[in-house]
């Protein structure tokens, strides 16, 4: 067995340990702690509702049967009689459940939306508060997965396993009383049950890890699903021989599956039928002939007694055998509540706090600023010092992998310096707050991303009013693609994407980018970031946003990553990063007089670009 193997079986083994009862507890009870908050009666109705249904069950499967049996043989009620008390119960039993049907119908999907939106809501909100770098790590991103897939449906399966418990409760203390009345050595036989339900519980264990052997296989099956359905994959699945080799590896989990099966299948199959059936026939025959005796030779038992027992007998094998699987559900239970508890629990080491002053536009300095991601000991940055002034147009410039994104995500505070530190007017950023300090900044990332939703909303990033509508058409304006925009059915109103609405527009790479830069003009904040903000343009339309960047970024700071320098001339400082270190600063004149770094950068461009021209003349 590999290291890593070993590893991961003690991994799992320690997982077990540590769980003990009284987590197993705590978890449920928190989760139904969750449950209690969001809607006060629904736990209540449970209980309720169990209970009531568990005596009732009671009374018609066993007391009524008992009645009907005992009274003919006695001859102690009339045929009226019975018949008045069968149909009244049975009459009650259909009444009640229209009742129920009624508030299942009607109340309780009010109450479980309560219950699931209050758990989204405070999970949309730890993931927006939690670090970036947390996505970075695999442990706490499948804790993240798992909270997100597992959360509403497992706090309900907590509410669930309880109402069971509570029905088989009542279920077994009323059959259980029923029995003691009529012949207590008939209680022997409900130990069997009991007896063989510890192999029950062995066999669920195994379906555990069943089920455990198959989550990996179907997550691969579900992504090659995706990459046939997803838009994201269609253009490369139909231009290369993709679907050759995704259906080869579909095929091949298929043997992956009869593997899982092989391995788990033969003693799922044998435990289940001793834990399952062994056990419920031997106290079921037993019983049978022992009641039957009683009745037949004896006589010391009625005939109705006789059947009731041979019933609630069979009734207790079940409960007792469904107790013990509501018991590991508990612990499965306790499990990913864990994983969701960890979750909203997190605190991250970027928060907010109310109690620090607000910040306010000025002069951001970079001290010294040095940078690794979690869990690498490389150096994205090393002793990186420059200021932007307020109101100042600065282009940061470099080749890939030089630290340019890197540079912004710690000027937006998304990550924190390794070492040194970023001021604000030569106040630590870090002593103001979060929330008022990233409103200085509006921001187009090289990795935007469209959101499924008008495009006014897309402009406005936040939900919009009426008077949203004149600043959006300015933005688009600005950023040239309100002509587009304006012949689309909706106009500013058109979904992007057709996802979930058919009449949706698909927009080119570039107008998609040209709408998210008109978010950075829509939005009042003092400083723009745009990295990368004509990476899907071509030069003509890139000299052009810049023309309309710097005519709309009048009155406010700007800080753009461009690799091409062109768009650099109309910067009023450059950064020019190398390697994680900062090269040079200076304007465009400065740089290219020193002949270093930018200078070659621009040059090589330059050449490039007049070596294009003079070709496509030729060819012209």
């Amino acid at each position: 067995m590999s290291k890593k193997n070993k590893k991961e079986k003690k991994d799992k083994k320690d997982k077990k340990k540590s769980m003990s009862l009284s987590q197993i507890v705590r978890y449920n009870l928190w989760a139904l702690g969750v449950i209690h908050r969001a809607a006060p009666g629904r736990i209540a109705y449970e209980v309720f509702c169990n209970t009531f249904w568990g005596l009732l069950n009671f009374l018609l499967d066993s007391w009524l049967l008992r009645y009907v049996l005992n009274s003919f043989q006695e001859g102690s009620a009339s045929l009226g009689a019975m018949i008045i008390v069968v149909v009244g119960m049975y009459g009650g039993y259909y009444l009640i459940d229209m009742l129920k049907d009624a508030v299942a119908y009607f109340i309780l999907p009010k109450w479980n939306l309560k219950v699931s939106t209050k758990i989204q809501k405070e999970l949309f909100e730890k993931s927006l508060a939690a670090d970036l770098d947390c996505y970075e790590r695999p442990e706490f991103y499948d804790k993240y997965v798992k909270a997100m897939d597992e959360a509403a449906g497992r706090v309900f399966a907590v509410l669930s396993s309880v109402g069971d418990m509570v029905w088989t409760g009542v279920n077994f203390l009323s059959n259980g009383a029923l029995l003691a009345i009529i012949d207590p050595l008939l209680m022997i036989f409900s130990i069997f049950p009991i007896l063989f339900g510890l192999l029950r519980k062995k066999e669920l264990a195994v379906y555990h890890k069943y089920v455990a052997d198959q989550k990996p296989i179907d997550r691969r099956k579900n992504y090659i699903r995706r990459t046939f359905y997803l838009n994201e994959y269609a253009k490369e699945m139909r231009l290369s021989h993709m679907e050759d080799s995704q259906i080869a590896h579909f095929r091949s989990l298929y043997g992956q599956y009869k593997k899982v099966l092989r391995k788990h299948g033969f003693k799922r199959t044998l435990l289940g039928f001793i834990g399952e059936f062994s056990g419920e026939a031997i106290s079921t025959v037993g019983s049978a002939v022992y009641a039957v005796f009683q009745t037949v030779v004896t006589g010391n038992m009625m005939v109705g007694d006789c059947a009731v027992s041979i019933n609630a007998i069979s009734q207790l094998g079940w409960i007792l055998n469904q107790s013990v699987t509501d018991v590991t559900a508990f612990s499965e239970h306790a499990l990913f509540i864990k994983d969701m508890k960890d979750f909203l629990e997190y605190e991250p080491t970027i928060k907010e706090d109310d109690t620090l002053p607000a910040a306010k536009p000025g002069t951001i300095r970079f001290e010294n600023v040095s940078f690794s991601y979690m869990g690498s000991d490389l150096q994205v940055l090393n002793n990186v010092s420059f200021s932007i002034s307020k109101g100042e147009r600065v282009a940061l410039v470099g080749c890939n992998g030089a630290g340019k994104s890197t540079i912004v995500k710690l000027l937006l505070r998304l990550y924190e310096p390794t070492e040194g530190r970023i001021t604000l007017d030569g106040v630590d950023i870090r002593e103001l707050r979060l929330s008022s300090y990233r409103d200085l900044f509006s921001v187009l990332f090289q990795d935007y991303k469209c959101f499924s939703m008008s495009v006014v909303e897309n402009v406005m990033r936040r939900k919009v009013t009426q008077e949203d509508a004149t600043t959006a058409r300015e933005a688009l304006k600005n950023s040239g693609v309100l002509e587009k925009i304006d012949s689309l059915p909706k106009g500013i109103d058109t979904t992007l994407t057709r996802e979930f609405d058919p009449e949706g527009a698909v927009l080119s790479g570039g107008e998609s980018q040209k709408v998210q830069l008109a978010a950075v003009f829509a939005s009042g904040a003092p400083m723009a970031i745009l990295d990368e903000p004509s990476s899907a343009l071509d030069p003509i339309a890139e000299y052009k946003i810049f023309e309309s960047m710097i005519k709309a970024t009048e009155e406010k700071g700007v800080l753009f990553i461009s690799h091409r320098l062109s768009s650099a001339v109309l910067a009023d400082k450059i950064l020019v990063m190398e390697k994680g270190v900062l090269a040079e600063q200076g304007t465009h004149e400065q740089l290219l007089e020193r002949h270093g770094v930018y200078a070659d950068l621009f040059n090589k461009q330059a050449e490039n670009y007049f070596d294009s021209e003079k070709g496509g003349e030729a060819n012209g």
